[in-house]
Formats: structure tokens, C-alpha cells, sequence
């Protein structure tokens, strides 16, 4: 919530702080309330949210209840790990070794910058 009330007050136009608010609105009423607050503007009304699916979006449309019971959440995906400085060379090695016995069928470290990263 802090992290958008500061992207909110780098912009100084109304109508699009509330053009967003009412984005954060169709994912969660009281985060957008919260936000609004700290804007010192007027909570959006809470919408009517729905669990519709995309027939061309949804992993898990059409699979039966026991396929989705013994669903492998990452197997045959793609996997990014995001890397920071002084993290643990250990660590990042240990979660892509299970990520390979887990079937992910491609592995990518991120770095949130262009300056490289300390590894410990």
C-alpha cells in the first residue's frame, strides 16, 4: 500500500489518481480504499467481483478435480528467480535444482537493475 500511495503522489493529476483507483478497485476494494485514504480522496464503492475465465487464459480450465489434485504447479513452465545483492549462492542453487526435479523446463535469474549483484 506504500508503494502505491508514493507512485500516486508523483503524479498531480486528480483525474488520474482516480482513474487508478478505481483499476485497484476491480482487483480489491479495501487496498483501493486504503490508497484513496492516504490521497485524501473519497473510497471507491466496493464492486461485484466474478471468477470468470478465459477459455485461452486459464492453466486449469476443463482439467477434471483429480488431474487438479495431482497438478505439478510449475512443471513444464518457465521460472524466473529474482536476485538482489547478498544473496545466497547456496540458496539460488538450491531452488533451481528443485525447480529442474520439478519439470520446469526453463530457469532465469532477474536482476531488478543493471549493476551487477553481490553473491555470497
Amino acid at each position: 500500500m506504500a508503494a502505491a500511495t508514493f507512485e500516486f503522489s508523483r503524479c498531480e493529476d486528480v483525474e488520474i489518481h482516480k482513474a487508478m483507483l478505481d483499476r485497484l478497485n476491480e482487483v480489491h476494494n479495501d487496498f483501493a480504499c486504503r490508497v484513496a485514504a492516504n490521497l485524501g480522496l473519497k473510497a471507491p464503492a466496493a464492486k461485484k467481483y466474478h471468477s470468470d475465465t478465459a477459455d485461452g487464459l486459464s492453466m486449469l480450465k476443463g482439467c477434471s478435480a483429480e488431474a487438479l489434485g495431482t497438478l505439478n504447479a510449475v512443471q513444464g513452465r518457465k521460472v524466473g528467480i529474482v536476485i538482489v545483492d547478498g544473496v545466497n549462492s547456496a540458496s539460488v542453487k538450491l531452488i533451481q535444482a528443485e525447480l529442474e526435479l520439478a519439470g520446469v523446463i526453463r530457469k532465469r535469474l532477474l536482476i531488478p537493475n543493471t549493476a551487477p549483484v553481490l553473491i555470497y
